[in-house]
């Protein structure tokens, strides 16, 4: 009965977050529209019909590259007791990064969360949440770092310095907020306990203590700097595979884009990824990349054509990646839909 009354309110929380998400797409969508006004269409077309697809090589092992070192790192952030095997953690996060193309406010990372582990212990997937979290924070202050960087050399739009500020703003209360939860654990557990029982539903509270427990020692690389500082060597390495990958694609083009250039661009769409969005970063995608090619002094048409090959190319790879996580780790799309996925974990 409990939950029946919960469902209600979820389901409209979640319908509420879809249409904030459609209506910021579709807002950013209409602005980038209005700048196509006049623009050159032939020499959009002419951009992309002249892809060099040799150079795509050049993407692809960097891709590959990236595809191997995020599920390296996921596994090195859990706790060693409680460490997933690499193919498990590999697979449960191709699995939802291909499932953030569907599903809307990047629904495919907590879908991970259920998958990287037998996929029917909620608090087992709490624990998880807490490893993703830690990775979103640094790949945050990773791309912080980027742009607080190029900000030496270029003097930043309005727009990109409220963006860095809110990112930052953002990231820093996070942070904050893992370390008093994994350094003051029993106390806030105590806290989050005698607060349920002056409501007089003591075994509610119970329950979402023992989340949070579990959910707290998901975040045992914080307390140790020799970790976070290999999380960061291998952070730097994701992004700098990433920013290789948008240099090769631009090369395909003949678009004149720098690798530093390239870890610019990653830098604003990374970050702008997470504001609410529709399924896929649908606007939000075009919009923040579109602007940040322009800040390097491309044309209009060639960011708009790179724009146009990175997002199809980000669906396509995370998409065959996807598939092959599925594959490698035992689970299927008719037991992925009826939430029943099982993956293996290590001891």
């Amino acid at each position: 009965m409990a939950s029946q009354r919960l469902n209600g309110p979820r389901a409209r929380t979640a319908w509420r977050m879809l249409l904030l998400g459609l209506a910021i797409s579709s807002i950013l969508l209409i602005v980038l529209a209005r700048q196509l006004e006049g623009a050159n269409w032939s020499r959009f077309w002419s951009i992309l019909a002249n892809l060099d697809g040799r150079v795509l090589v050049i993407p692809i092992a960097a891709w590959t590259a990236s595809s191997l070192l995020r599920p390296w790192r996921w596994q090195m952030i859990f706790p060693k007791r409680q460490q997933p095997r690499f193919l498990s953690s590999f697979g449960a996060l191709s699995a939802g990064n291909m499932a953030n193309n569907i599903l809307p406010l990047r629904g495919g990372d907590v879908l991970r969360c259920f998958l990287v582990e037998t996929g029917t212990s909620l608090t087992r997937a709490s624990m998880a949440l807490a490893t993703l979290g830690l990775e979103k924070l640094l790949d945050g202050f990773a791309l912080l770092a980027i742009l607080l960087f190029s900000f030496i050399f270029m003097s930043p739009p309005q727009w990109l310095g409220r963006l860095s500020l809110i990112s930052a703003i953002t990231f820093g209360c996070a942070l904050a907020g893992a370390v008093v939860l994994h350094y003051r654990t029993r106390a806030f557990l105590e806290f989050v306990r005698s607060s349920f029982r002056l409501l007089r539903i003591d075994s509610l509270g119970d329950r979402i203590a023992t989340l949070l427990e579990w959910f707290a020692q998901g975040l045992e690389a914080v307390s140790s700097p020799l970790l976070i500082s290999e999380l960061a060597v291998l952070t730097l390495l994701i992004w700098a595979a990433d920013a290789v990958a948008i240099w090769g694609l631009a090369l395909a083009l003949q678009v004149s884009v720098s690798i530093p250039g390239a870890a610019i661009i990653s830098a604003i769409v990374g970050l702008s990824l997470m504001i609410p969005s529709a399924p896929g970063f649908v606007g939000t995608y075009e919009f923040f990349s579109v602007a940040a090619i322009r800040l390097l002094g491309v044309e209009f048409a060639g960011a708009m054509a790179l724009t146009v090959l990175m997002h199809a190319w980000s669906v396509l790879c995370t998409t065959i990646i996807g598939v092959a996580g599925l594959w490698a780790c035992g689970a299927n799309f008719s037991r992925l839909i009826h939430g029943h996925a099982e993956v293996p974990v290590g001891d």
